[in-house]
């Protein structure tokens, strides 16, 4: 799954599933049988998705809307879930709530949990586990290592007419201070996902301006960094903010 709520529910297993919690029970993890293995990465209880016939239902509804949603109430009764129901996912406006709105069509056993503000995931992030608080490091250590790299490898470059030269007939810019952050993060399992502020001189003074890739880099003039990557296969963020300049 590429959602961060259910990266964050199924413990980093990365697949597409359904997470279902009944309060003060085990959660359930209904998996597709290709990925069984992957799955048990999660350590909930496992439902093969094949037990619900899903073939039929969809043979019966060609709505995929409507066969989405009858195959969730099948999901229901099978493990008796009644009453309030929170429903968390990446989807759509539109159709999402032409989805739950098919749903209480097929199930009048639930009702669609109200949450005009913190939602229980939210509220569940605020706190993290020993292990969490440990990956947060690692991301952080990491980024500061690359940002040092970039510095020192900057630094050991021959300056020319005020320029620095990454060699003898090619000028620093913008883009490779960029290019060399995201190739030191990626060494150490992060990724660029969200894109990164490498911005100079005047860009630098305008709040999200992402910097110009072509513009050579100089010395005494300033450069804002903001660099949040992210761990590999999509878990936790890191961010780091720094301006310095060169000379």
């Amino acid at each position: 799954s590429k959602d961060a709520t259910m990266y964050y529910l199924l413990n980093g297993a990365n697949i597409y599933g359904h997470y279902i919690k009944k309060q003060g029970r085990p959660a359930y993890l209904i998996h597709s049988p290709i990925e069984r293995e992957v799955a048990q990465k999660s350590g909930f209880k496992l439902i093969n998705l094949n037990k619900y016939e899903v073939n039929k239902i969809y043979e019966k509804y060609p709505d995929k809307i409507k066969a989405n949603a009858f195959f969730i109430k099948t999901i229901f009764d099978n493990l008796k879930i009644k009453g309030n129901v929170a429903f968390y996912g990446k989807t759509t406006f539109g159709m999402g709530y032409n989805y739950l709105r098919q749903l209480i069509k097929f199930d009048k056993k639930i009702k669609i949990h109200y949450e005009s503000q913190k939602d229980l995931i939210t509220i569940a992030r605020e706190t993290k586990s020993e292990e969490e608080v440990k990956r947060i490091k690692h991301a952080g250590k990491a980024v500061v290592h690359a940002f040092t790299n970039m510095l020192e490898t900057v630094r050991s470059m021959k300056i020319k007419n005020n320029v620095i030269m990454k060699d003898k007939n090619k000028k620093l810019l913008i883009g490779d201070l960029r290019a060399m952050l995201q190739r030191n993060l990626f060494e150490k399992n992060l990724v660029n996902s969200e894109g990164m502020i490498v911005a100079q001189g005047r860009d630098a003074g305008v709040p999200h301006n992402a910097g110009k890739e072509r513009e050579v880099v100089k010395l005494g003039k300033t450069i804002v960094f903001d660099i949040y990557p992210q761990e590999l296969g999509g878990g936790y963020f890191f961010d780091f903010t720094r301006t310095i300049c060169f000379g």
